[in-house]
């Protein structure tokens, strides 16, 4: 004779694996098949409970049996393959971590600035695969434009456009070929950093991913494929991509392993769900066993670092400009003088650097120097450009909404030091301006004016050039910079709205 708290007790067990069902699927995306398993499975106790309390016909148990067993299986299968999918993920959705791609948080100020993460080196490596392929077809006098993406650009990437001309005296027909070179970034594998080369002629377009490095052999077979567009491209030094490709190197995931421990511990005590009447109550002290060793083990993070430089995302503040008649000729001694003014007293986090920007114009590209001021999240850009005997002399103040965000690569358990990690890439952001970014854009405004302005009237007394200057500021709104409403509140993702764009973004 079984106690009636015992029968009452059985009766309504089957809320218990229902209830872990519906966390594991409220848990997020690494758990909810797992738990989309269980309540499929839970549903013949959901139905013996209702014959029970006489809330279904008996005749409903056995015209649907086929039915309810089928549910039943298919709830054993999505369970086992929750089970399969944790052990795949190491364990992965049991972290509940996530961070934005698009917004940069307050803990990516923890993130270290250093010339060894990936984004650097991928531009490094970029940079060096164009200087070859450059070199190479100078050398066999192929006719080609360069492109690379800006520095700190969400892409990285390098292209060379080839104009073929199968009748060298026809310049109307050509035969148009390009070379793209994009640099993927995977931070703590193997091979962190991996090409992936496109080469189009014509229309027709052919693509390898996977390369490992770019050396003279591959920059060889690539051209020889555009001076001979007939040819089949075959390029060398790639990863494994197919499981019988042995001869390759594999990339696998380095400094981070799966936590092997939780996710074995994990798929037993969801197997326990299995067993008849006793399974579940082991299954749920599993669970909360599992979770109690979880708290216990702090969370660390690990990162590749970020570039010394932000990524730029401008709003256009002040400017001012002007053309000086007959001081071309001391286009040097006015930019020395002007940039030995701005580092005279200036504060400690205030940077003047001589940078490269250029534009497409209708007949080709453009390149200048320029040089950068940035003081915490303002820039500035001064350029001293001689026009013949004349001299143009701007500048123009922006504020940088730019910033590093981080993304989840990995999670588990950390080679080296055995702790339980979060392995995190840094990635392009923003992060919205606040009002005292607007007084330091009105304090770099000007600084860089006043020594503008003082060193063109040295000049100016010294050349004995007889032009009056205008030297009023063109101010753009402050409302506008911080945003359309002029409201300080910060969303975290979009960057505020400007009044004035840029018509091409800078270099560097």
């Amino acid at each position: 004779m079984i106690p009636p708290f015992l029968q009452s007790l059985v009766e309504y067990f089957w809320l218990v694996p229902a209830a872990m069902g519906v966390y594991l699927v409220a848990r997020g995306a690494g758990t909810r098949m797992l738990g989309v398993g269980l309540l499929l499975t839970n549903v013949w106790g959901f139905v013996v409970f209702m014959l029970n309390k006489d809330m279904l016909r008996p005749s409903i148990m056995e015209d649907n049996r086929a039915l309810i067993m089928v549910v039943s299986m298919a709830g054993t299968l999505l369970m086992l393959l929750g089970i399969y999918r944790l052990i795949a993920g190491g364990g992965a959705g049991l972290l509940g971590q996530s961070k934005s791609e698009s917004t940069a948080e307050i803990t990516s100020l923890l993130i270290p600035r250093n010339d060894t993460n990936t984004i650097s080196r991928a531009i490094e490596a970029r940079d060096a695969a164009m200087a070859l392929l450059t070199k190479i077809a100078d050398e066999r006098q192929l006719k080609h434009i360069p492109q690379k993406s800006e520095m700190q650009h969400s892409t990285i990437w390098g292209r060379l456009d080839f104009i073929n001309h199968p009748d060298p005296s026809d310049a109307t027909l050509s035969l148009r070929t390009v070379l793209e070179i994009f640099v993927e970034r995977l931070d703590f594998h193997s091979i962190e950093l991996l090409y992936t080369v496109r080469v189009t002629v014509g229309a027709k377009a052919v693509t390898h991913t996977g390369l490992h490095s770019i050396t003279t052999q591959t920059a060889t077979r690539i051209l020889d494929s555009i001076q001979n567009p007939g040819r089949t491209l075959r390029l060398p030094n790639k990863i494994r991509q197919l499981p019988w490709q042995l001869w390759r190197p594999r990339n696998k995931m380095r400094r981070v392993r799966r936590d092997w421990e939780t996710t074995l511990l994990t798929a037993g005590c969801a197997l326990l769900f299995l067993i008849p009447y006793v399974g579940p109550v082991l299954g749920i002290l599993g669970f909360v066993g599992i979770g109690y060793r979880t708290r216990r083990r702090p969370l660390h993070t690990l990162t590749t670092g970020k570039p010394f430089s932000d990524p730029r995302i401008l709003t256009w503040m002040d400017s001012w400009q002007v053309t000086v008649r007959d001081l071309g000729a001391a286009t040097a001694n006015t930019a020395t003088g002007i940039t030995t003014r701005l580092r005279k007293d200036a504060p400690p986090e205030l940077l003047v650097a001589l940078e490269r920007t250029g534009y497409w114009s209708t007949d080709g590209r453009v390149e200048r120097d320029q040089y950068m001021v940035r003081y915490r999240r303002s820039l500035g850009f001064i350029q001293v450009v001689p026009y013949g005997s004349n001299l143009y002399v701007s500048w123009e103040c922006h504020l940088n909404h730019g910033a590093w965000a981080e993304v989840v690569v990995a999670s588990g358990v950390d080679r080296e030091s055995g702790l339980n990690v979060v392995a995190n890439r840094s990635s392009f952001g923003s992060q919205p301006i606040n009002e005292y970014d607007l007084a330091d854009a009105n304090f770099l405004t000007e600084w860089m004016h006043q020594a503008v302005k003082t060193e063109l009237q040295i000049q100016i007394a010294e050349h004995h050039i007889d032009q009056e200057i205008d030297f009023t500021i063109n101010r753009e709104s402050r409302k506008d910079a911080l945003g359309s409403s002029g409201s300080k509140k910060d969303d975290g993702i979009s960057p505020p709205g400007t009044k004035k764009k840029k018509l091409f973004n800078r270099v560097g």
